[in-house]
């Protein structure tokens, strides 16, 4: 029987330690991706800026570099308000996995724990009730 409930334990922590460590996958692939689209955006910035620079000297196209300049404004701040989006989507998600997780292992623990002491406890009413009855006969 305590073989039984080391093994329900060990299981348990396997589990966790598994799932854990997917989450951790899952947070360092976000990390990844949230670094490229800063390098993207960090690049697209400095060509919106070089052309600007180039171009401003020439009065005639200033006019379509603010145009430029708006369009890759915007494009620049849509890339970013998704990349947050899903960081925050991907961190809410492997958040609640985890705390699920941890929910499931503990109730699993109590349930083996309380198995235990019923099954212990039939077992020494049994016992209780022979020794009762080789007494008393």
């Amino acid at each position: 029987m305590v073989v039984g409930v080391a093994a329900v334990l060990v299981v348990a922590v396997v589990v966790v330690v598994k799932i854990l460590g997917l989450a951790v996958e899952v947070l360092e692939v976000v990390v990844v991706v949230v670094v490229v689209v800063v390098v993207v955006v960090v690049v697209v910035t400095a060509a919106v800026v070089v052309v600007v620079v180039y171009y401003s000297s020439n009065s005639s196209s200033s006019s379509v570099v603010v145009v430029v300049v708006v369009i890759v404004v915007r494009v620049v701040v849509v890339v970013v308000v998704v990349v947050v989006v899903v960081v925050v989507v991907v961190v809410v998600v492997v958040a609640v996995v985890v705390v699920v997780v941890a929910v499931v292992v503990v109730v699993l623990v109590v349930v083996v724990v309380v198995v235990v002491v019923v099954v212990r406890v039939i077992m020494l009413a049994t016992y209780c009730r022979y020794r009762f009855n080789a007494i008393t006969t």
